[in-house]
């Protein structure tokens, strides 16, 4: 049996980035790119049985018995544009909003776009004059910063052309006239309908560096949905089919982490660091979509 398969990948990313600093008090950086995204692949295999002289290898396979033959050739594309904008106001207040717009081939053309918005803000409250009018906090406490964050983010991850209908070929064979042709029928269903798998999720976090940043303490809590999943769902016999691929189901993820870190010995000529992270996750089903399978 002979295989030859081929796989080519290309990803072209292009971006500008334009940052000012206006009188040390007002940061800001603006970032604006695309990015282009393309995978080929293709594969043959040949088979031959009964060869009478094994020693020659692929060149006694014309000696042999003729097998099966296989192949297959596919192809996707991404197109994406993308944009940032980060603000800060003397390291103290923070800002950050973000977009992305991805255009997958693996998706008819009346749903191949995806739009996918994020922001956060950041607030290190140990710069605020209230916070250092209080002797302890400002001597033992070097940073304390609160974050909140939201954003959205697209999956594709499915086989290319799961949105249309395909044909196969059958060993089965069809007669016109005097000769006769291999058949075809209708492999998988076509659904124009799905579209990008969106993930968002919502994060509140604080960070706290004490004692000359020999304790460091970082929290963050979190929900997180999947929804529109891109699954497989069962159709009726009486379709024809046996699947298709449909936006159905959500999933919920919720939780917290902690990170506490510290230097326990920090001496000339030798220093010991040591971190312990807890973390807690709850993960809940919400839809899996209407179960169609007749039995």
């Amino acid at each position: 049996q002979v295989t030859r398969q081929e796989r080519l990948t290309w990803l072209n990313e292009n971006t500008l980035t334009y940052q000012t600093n206006i009188k040390k008090k007002h940061f800001l950086n603006v970032l604006g790119g695309i990015t282009f995204q393309n995978s080929d692949y293709e594969i043959y295999s040949f088979r031959t049985t009964h060869i009478p002289n094994e020693s020659l290898g692929m060149a006694g396979m014309s000696e042999g018995q003729a097998g099966t033959t296989t192949s297959a050739k596919s192809s996707w594309a991404m197109l994406s544009y993308l944009g940032r904008v980060t603000y800060n106001y003397m390291s103290k207040y923070y800002a950050t909003v973000s977009f992305r717009a991805d255009g997958s081939s693996k998706f008819s053309p009346s749903h191949r776009w995806g739009f996918f918005p994020s922001g956060a803000l950041g607030w290190r409250v140990s710069e605020e004059e209230f916070f250092k009018n209080v002797s302890w906090l400002e001597k033992n406490v070097n940073n304390l910063k609160l974050r909140f964050s939201y954003g959205q983010v697209g999956n594709d991850q499915i086989a290319p052309y799961a949105y249309a209908q395909t044909l196969s070929s059958s060993q089965r064979q069809a007669i016109f006239g005097d000769g006769a042709i291999p058949a075809l029928y209708t492999s998988r269903m076509a659904n124009p309908e799905i579209s990008w798998e969106v993930t968002e999720e919502f994060n509140g976090g604080l960070d706290l560096d004490m004692f000359n940043n020999r304790l460091n303490i970082s929290l963050d809590l979190y929900t997180k949905t999947t929804r529109d999943m891109l699954l497989e769902q069962n159709l009726p016999r009486t379709s024809g089919f046996g699947k298709v691929t449909r936006n159905i189901g959500s999933v919920r993820n919720r939780g917290f982490e902690i990170s506490v870190g510290g230097v326990l010995i920090d001496k000339k000529d030798f220093t010991w660091n040591a971190t312990v992270n807890f973390s807690s996750n709850q993960s809940k089903v919400m839809s899996l979509g209407a179960e169609t399978q007749m039995l």
